[in-house]
């Protein structure tokens, strides 16, 4: 048996003797539908952008502010980092 000989289903339900592996008429158009909250979380890592990015800057300017003990974080920022990890997980 060779490694690309193609393949022929035998069954009907599959396509028969002709080979087709669709139910599908031949000439007919592949469809992909995406379900609302498909769309909810692409519009989602749109909006806050890469997930993957580290700010070096802002990482040692917050360790300094840290160290002084003068750390009082922005509750927006906050919540918008906590969306993009938990969208990270989801999106992994």
């Amino acid at each position: 048996m060779k490694v690309n000989e193609p393949k022929v289903v035998l069954h009907p339900r599959f396509g028969g003797p002709n080979g087709r592996a669709s139910g599908a008429p031949a000439g007919a158009a592949d469809r992909v539908s995406v379900s609302d909250m498909g769309h909810l979380l692409a519009g989602l890592k749109a909006e806050v952008g890469p997930l993957d990015v580290l700010r070096e800057e802002k990482v040692t300017g917050l360790r300094a502010v840290m160290a002084k003990g003068n750390y009082s974080p922005d509750i927006q920022d906050v919540a918008r980092q906590l969306l993009r990890e938990l969208l990270g997980q989801l999106l992994a």
